[in-house]
Protein backbone atom coordinates (compact mmCIF):
# COMPACT_ATOMS: atom_id res chain seq x y z
CA UNK A 1 0.00 0.00 0.00
CA UNK A 2 1.05 3.55 -0.62
CA UNK A 3 0.05 6.02 2.06
CA UNK A 4 -1.01 9.13 0.19
CA UNK A 5 -1.59 11.28 3.25
CA UNK A 6 -3.26 11.67 6.61
CA UNK A 7 -5.95 14.25 7.33
CA UNK A 8 -6.11 15.28 10.99
CA UNK A 9 -9.02 17.55 11.90
CA UNK A 10 -9.72 18.11 15.61
CA UNK A 11 -12.71 16.13 16.84
CA UNK A 12 -12.92 13.95 13.73
CA UNK A 13 -11.45 10.50 13.06
CA UNK A 14 -8.01 10.42 11.49
CA UNK A 15 -8.42 9.86 7.77
CA UNK A 16 -5.58 7.79 6.34
CA UNK A 17 -5.55 7.96 2.53
CA UNK A 18 -4.09 4.89 0.80
CA UNK A 19 -3.82 3.32 -2.62
CA UNK A 20 -2.85 -0.23 -3.56
CA UNK A 21 0.61 -0.65 -5.00
CA UNK A 22 0.05 -3.13 -7.80
CA UNK A 23 1.29 -3.84 -11.29
CA UNK A 24 -1.00 -2.97 -14.18
CA UNK A 25 -3.14 -6.06 -14.77
CA UNK A 26 -4.27 -7.52 -18.06
CA UNK A 27 -7.94 -7.98 -18.81
CA UNK A 28 -9.17 -11.18 -17.13
CA UNK A 29 -11.57 -11.74 -20.02
CA UNK A 30 -9.51 -11.16 -23.18
CA UNK A 31 -5.96 -10.66 -21.89
CA UNK A 32 -5.80 -7.21 -23.49
CA UNK A 33 -4.19 -4.02 -22.25
CA UNK A 34 -6.09 -2.03 -19.65
CA UNK A 35 -6.10 1.54 -18.39
CA UNK A 36 -7.33 3.18 -15.22
CA UNK A 37 -10.89 4.31 -15.85
CA UNK A 38 -11.56 5.88 -12.44
CA UNK A 39 -10.10 6.03 -8.98
CA UNK A 40 -13.13 6.06 -6.65
CA UNK A 41 -12.53 6.94 -3.03
CA UNK A 42 -14.00 4.44 -0.58
CA UNK A 43 -14.26 5.28 3.11
CA UNK A 44 -13.79 2.30 5.43
CA UNK A 45 -14.27 2.19 9.18
CA UNK A 46 -11.03 1.12 10.83
CA UNK A 47 -9.77 0.46 14.33
CA UNK A 48 -8.50 3.43 16.27
CA UNK A 49 -4.85 4.50 16.21
CA UNK A 50 -2.92 6.63 18.67
CA UNK A 51 -5.98 6.76 20.92
CA UNK A 52 -8.07 8.26 18.12
CA UNK A 53 -10.84 6.96 15.91
CA UNK A 54 -9.70 6.28 12.35
CA UNK A 55 -11.01 5.80 8.82
CA UNK A 56 -9.15 4.33 5.90
CA UNK A 57 -9.76 6.32 2.73
CA UNK A 58 -8.98 3.80 0.00
CA UNK A 59 -8.38 5.10 -3.50
CA UNK A 60 -9.47 2.07 -5.51
CA UNK A 61 -8.60 1.34 -9.12
CA UNK A 62 -11.38 0.85 -11.63
CA UNK A 63 -9.84 -0.66 -14.76
CA UNK A 64 -11.08 -0.40 -18.33
CA UNK A 65 -10.41 -2.81 -21.19
CA UNK A 66 -9.92 -1.08 -24.53
CA UNK A 67 -10.60 -3.70 -27.27
CA UNK A 68 -14.18 -3.16 -28.53
CA UNK A 69 -14.75 -6.93 -28.85
CA UNK A 70 -14.11 -7.54 -25.13
CA UNK A 71 -17.26 -8.33 -23.14
CA UNK A 72 -15.72 -7.14 -19.85
CA UNK A 73 -15.64 -3.38 -20.27
CA UNK A 74 -14.50 -2.45 -16.76
CA UNK A 75 -13.99 -3.82 -13.26
CA UNK A 76 -12.85 -2.63 -9.88
CA UNK A 77 -9.78 -4.15 -8.27
CA UNK A 78 -10.42 -5.96 -5.00
CA UNK A 79 -7.98 -6.51 -2.17
CA UNK A 80 -9.46 -8.76 0.57
CA UNK A 81 -6.47 -7.99 2.79
CA UNK A 82 -7.66 -4.37 2.87
CA UNK A 83 -11.41 -4.98 2.99
CA UNK A 84 -13.90 -7.65 2.08
CA UNK A 85 -15.94 -6.76 -1.01
CA UNK A 86 -19.03 -4.67 -0.34
CA UNK A 87 -18.31 -4.11 3.36
CA UNK A 88 -17.71 -0.69 4.86
CA UNK A 89 -14.95 -1.81 7.21
CA UNK A 90 -11.28 -2.77 6.92
CA UNK A 91 -10.35 -6.43 7.17
CA UNK A 92 -8.52 -5.94 10.48
CA UNK A 93 -11.51 -4.12 11.97
CA UNK A 94 -13.86 -6.77 10.59
CA UNK A 95 -11.93 -9.55 12.28
CA UNK A 96 -11.81 -7.65 15.57
CA UNK A 97 -15.51 -6.74 15.70
CA UNK A 98 -16.48 -10.31 14.80
CA UNK A 99 -14.40 -11.55 17.71
CA UNK A 100 -15.87 -8.94 20.03
CA UNK A 101 -19.43 -9.99 19.18
CA UNK A 102 -18.90 -13.73 18.69
CA UNK A 103 -16.46 -14.62 21.46
CA UNK A 104 -16.81 -11.80 23.95
CA UNK A 105 -20.56 -11.27 23.66
CA UNK A 106 -20.46 -7.51 23.11
CA UNK A 107 -23.45 -5.98 21.37
CA UNK A 108 -23.37 -4.72 17.82
CA UNK A 109 -24.65 -1.33 19.02
CA UNK A 110 -21.91 -1.02 21.65
CA UNK A 111 -19.21 -1.55 19.02
CA UNK A 112 -20.91 0.75 16.51
CA UNK A 113 -20.87 3.56 19.10
CA UNK A 114 -17.22 2.83 19.93
CA UNK A 115 -16.16 2.99 16.27
CA UNK A 116 -18.50 5.88 15.44
CA UNK A 117 -20.27 4.04 12.65
CA UNK A 118 -23.68 2.72 11.71
CA UNK A 119 -25.15 -0.37 13.41
CA UNK A 120 -25.60 -2.00 9.99
CA UNK A 121 -21.89 -1.63 9.19
CA UNK A 122 -21.00 -3.74 12.24
CA UNK A 123 -23.84 -6.23 11.81
CA UNK A 124 -23.13 -6.82 8.10
CA UNK A 125 -19.45 -7.36 8.91
CA UNK A 126 -20.14 -9.79 11.76
CA UNK A 127 -22.48 -11.78 9.50
CA UNK A 128 -19.94 -11.86 6.66
CA UNK A 129 -17.04 -12.95 8.86
CA UNK A 130 -19.01 -15.12 11.29
CA UNK A 131 -21.17 -17.19 8.92
CA UNK A 132 -18.28 -19.24 7.46
CA UNK A 133 -17.04 -19.93 10.99
CA UNK A 134 -20.44 -21.15 12.16
CA UNK A 135 -21.02 -23.26 9.06
CA UNK A 136 -17.60 -24.96 9.32
CA UNK A 137 -18.28 -28.65 10.17
CA UNK A 138 -14.88 -28.88 11.88
CA UNK A 139 -15.88 -26.10 14.28
CA UNK A 140 -16.94 -28.35 17.14
CA UNK A 141 -15.78 -31.85 16.16
CA UNK A 142 -17.66 -35.11 16.66
CA UNK A 143 -20.23 -35.30 19.48
CA UNK A 144 -19.10 -37.28 22.51
CA UNK A 145 -22.46 -37.36 24.31
CA UNK A 146 -26.15 -36.94 23.57
CA UNK A 147 -28.68 -34.98 25.59
CA UNK A 148 -32.21 -36.31 26.20
CA UNK A 149 -33.72 -34.59 23.15
CA UNK A 150 -30.96 -35.79 20.80
CA UNK A 151 -31.17 -39.32 22.27
CA UNK A 152 -34.96 -39.41 21.73
CA UNK A 153 -34.57 -38.26 18.10
CA UNK A 154 -31.81 -40.82 17.48
CA UNK A 155 -33.95 -43.65 18.94
CA UNK A 156 -36.99 -42.51 16.96
CA UNK A 157 -35.03 -42.59 13.67
CA UNK A 158 -33.33 -45.88 14.47
CA UNK A 159 -29.86 -44.31 14.58
CA UNK A 160 -29.00 -46.15 17.82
Amino acid sequence: MNVLGVVDVDGEPLRVHVEAREPRPVCPSCGGDVAIKERPLVELVDLGVFGRRACLMWRKHRWSCSPPACSLRSWTAEHPSIAAPRLGMTDRAGRRVSQQVGQLGRTVNEIALELNCDWHTINDTVLAYGTPLIEDPERIGEPTALGRAQLAVALLHGAL
